[in-house]
């Protein structure tokens, strides 16, 4: 066994939040990938996408590129799971999971409400859900809610069982102070 390091620009590999499945039949893997925290200028993206990894551990040539700021032309891209793009007060970021459901992947993730006194503070974490071809999401953007309260859902994980159903878990904050850890159950068919 050996491990070949590889680098794209634009690309984190070692960032924790990024979440990656084999994709046998594409001859490559998944990747799940957030867009950057908000900041005081605007300027970057919330954003949760995937992309194709070659065997080679490059970027597909027909995967888009990493998308950290605002697009110029201001549209959804085919690889959008989930954008603040035309949301406002909704931050998609942080932590996903990603596993085969039947003929497609299916990806959770983590959404936030922004805003406090400084307007980017994140809040009232929820878990969404989406399925994807290839590198394509099939779902509209921002998915399905897996669990959406008042409480912070953070830090999803995900296990399929090879016929369309999975099992989401993830971690509850409560407002005073407890955590539990919770499970939901997706089915696509």
């Amino acid at each position: 066994m050996a491990a070949k390091p590889q680098s794209k620009p634009g690309i984190m590999w070692g960032n924790s939040y990024y979440s990656v499945t084999a994709m046998p039949e594409k001859k490559g893997w998944l990747m799940v990938c957030p867009g950057g925290p908000p900041n005081f200028w605007g300027r970057t993206l919330g954003i949760q996408e995937v992309f194709l990894i070659t065997p080679e551990g490059k970027l597909a040539a027909d995967s888009p590129s990493v998308s950290r700021y605002i697009p110029k032309d201001k549209k959804n891209k085919a690889n959008w799971l989930d954008t603040s793009l035309g949301k406002k007060g909704l931050w998609p970021w942080d932590g996903s999971a990603v596993a085969k459901a039947g003929p497609y992947n299916v990806v959770v993730w983590q959404r936030y409400q922004i805003g406090g006194s400084t307007r980017i503070a994140l809040s009232n974490g929820d878990i969404r859900a989406g399925r994807v071809d290839g590198w394509k999401t099939l779902d509209k953007p921002g998915g399905v809610a897996v669990s959406a309260s008042p409480a912070d859902e953070l830090n999803p994980e995900l296990a399929s069982d090879n016929e369309g159903r999975l099992l989401c878990v993830y971690e509850k904050r409560l407002e005073d102070g407890a955590r539990q850890i919770c499970a939901r159950t997706i089915e696509t068919k």
